[in-house]
């Protein structure tokens, strides 16, 4: 909230106040998005089965880490003068990155188990992960570390 709070006149000014496309729409999802997303685990997996927990979860976990990774990727095509072949490659590489990061993540979500929360309210609200694989949880975040780390490399190279 810091940050947002930091950075929010040059937000208004750079992107508010820009002509809207593509990218506008990216960064607000980006930026936007976990508050929704938090408040809408709270509200809706109240009183929820575990696949649904399931659900929410991966609709979570992409919506914080693809839109961000999206801007990341057009910056960084931008920075590197939007060059076509470029940006061809940073599609393929950002779509071969989530397709592995989609399938880890699947696999994680299959081995969480829940406890519904019924008995606990009004104490705990949402689902409550009991177990987990955390070993495919380390994959993802290897996975978009890699990715991130990637990124700068296309800069220099260029």
């Amino acid at each position: 909230v810091y940050d947002y709070l930091l950075t929010f006149e040059h937000e208004v000014n750079l992107v508010w106040n820009a002509p809207w496309g593509v990218m506008n729409l990216t960064y607000i999802l980006a930026r936007y998005v976990p508050f929704i997303m938090i408040g809408m685990i709270d509200r809706v997996a109240s009183d929820v089965s575990a696949t649904r927990c399931k659900s929410l979860f991966l609709l979570t976990t992409c919506s914080l880490t693809l839109l961000p990774e999206a801007v990341l990727t057009i910056r960084t095509w931008a920075v590197c003068g939007r060059r076509r072949w470029l940006g061809i490659v940073l599609l393929f590489y950002y779509i071969g990155n989530w397709v592995a990061v989609v399938v880890a993540t699947s696999g994680f979500l299959d081995s969480m188990e829940f406890v519904l929360q019924k008995p606990l309210r009004p104490v705990l609200h949402g689902c409550l992960i009991t177990s987990a694989r955390s070993n495919l949880l380390v994959i993802d975040w290897a996975l978009l570390f890699v990715f991130d780390a990637g990124m700068p490399i296309f800069v220099y190279v260029q």
